[in-house]
């Protein structure tokens, strides 16, 4: 008869009810599959990853920290740094302009006395000896890389540096980049296992946003402060200005200890009668934590005027205990497309 269902016999039933297990089996052992193979790719990853320190490369990354080389000039010149002073600081890296241009433009406009440049490679220190062949040149490693190129801090002058010193600011520690590495794959794994028996179906790829995250502030290398001392001639009378550039990691896991690091080395030589500057990339946002932080040592850091003041974590900071200053400030340059960091320029009048 039309519209009538015979009733299912027993053995039907039990015939669906087989295939119904079946297909909640294989779910089960595709869902323990994808959580084996996620667990095998966190623990090849964290293999491959524990290789690097076991081969040598984190001491590598370290080997000569701190250290410096004096290059004299190739066109020796007389130069005396009168009551007026010019400093320009800039980071050259990630530049989408061409570094050259920029620099030539400074030493062709500006004429300043120093340069500090941060994030400087041995090659790039070596080209900025052709464009300022009349120049000092200071060159400290922050830490070496497997090509060699190895970066660090330059300091450029026209006068003879006196009283050279560098130090190395130490990184993450080995075993504070093992425990971030690891227990990050851990973490991903575990997140990727919740989500594969919550929904039943995702892919076979790890997600791997945590460790990647843990292992980036893991990997902070080690960079370096480096410092030298010039003679101000201030109504005949030398005035001592100890010059300072440092670049450190902008990592919450290191940042403030190296920054600390910066403040122990800039404090030794923090004496009446002497001027004190530093300039750098503290890749710190907002101000006040680096005004703060130098303000207990006696340091004012500087605000920034122009068009790109706010556009990056580059700072100038200066004391000058019994020392007059008519004047004291640091603009922003301003150069045609987009930057990661804008070159600074601090000028200090002492009085006539």
């Amino acid at each position: 008869m039309e519209g009538f269902e015979r009733e299912k016999t027993p053995s039907i039933q039990m015939l669906e009810q087989g295939e119904l297990k079946r297909e909640l089996g294989d779910r089960l052992l595709s869902t323990v599959q994808r959580l084996a193979l996620r667990a095998a790719i966190g623990t090849i990853s964290i293999m491959a990853v524990d290789a690097l320190p076991i081969a040598g490369l984190w001491e590598y990354s370290k080997y000569d920290s701190g250290q410096y080389v004096l290059i004299a000039p190739q066109v020796k010149q007389p130069a005396t740094i009168s009551n007026v002073i010019k400093i320009v600081n800039w980071n050259t890296e990630s530049e989408n302009a061409n570094p050259n241009a920029t620099l030539r433009y400074v030493e062709q406009e500006i004429h300043p006395d120093v340069i500090l440049g941060q994030e400087v490679t041995r090659s790039e220190a070596r080209k900025m000896r052709r464009i300022f062949p009349s120049s000092y040149e200071i060159f400290a490693v922050g830490k070496n890389t497997l090509d060699s190129q190895a970066f660090g801090n330059v300091i450029l002058s026209d006068q003879q540096p006196e009283d050279v010193q560098s130090r190395s600011i130490d990184g993450t520690s080995l075993l504070a980049t093992w425990l971030r590495m690891n227990f990050g794959f851990i973490e991903d794994v575990s997140n990727d296992a919740y989500s594969t028996v919550k929904n039943s179906l995702t892919s076979n790829s790890l997600t791997v946003n945590t460790s990647i995250s843990n292992i980036k502030n893991g990997l902070q290398e080690s960079r370096d402060i480096v410092s030298a001392k010039f003679s101000l001639l201030d109504e005949g009378v030398d005035v001592k200005a100890e010059i300072a550039t440092t670049h450190i990691s902008g990592s919450p896991s290191v940042s403030n200890s190296q920054r600390q690091a910066v403040l122990r080395f800039m404090e030794r030589d923090v004496s009446f009668g002497e001027l004190t500057i530093i300039c750098g990339d503290f890749n710190t946002k907002p101000a006040w934590k680096i005004s703060d932080a130098f303000g207990k040592y006696g340091f004012v850091t500087l605000q920034k005027k122009g068009k790109h003041a706010s556009g990056n974590g580059d700072y100038c900071s200066y004391t000058a205990p019994g020392v007059p200053i008519e004047s004291i400030s640091v603009t922003t340059l301003n150069f045609p497309g987009k930057r990661e960091h804008w070159p600074l320029e601090l000028d200090i009048k002492l009085p006539d």
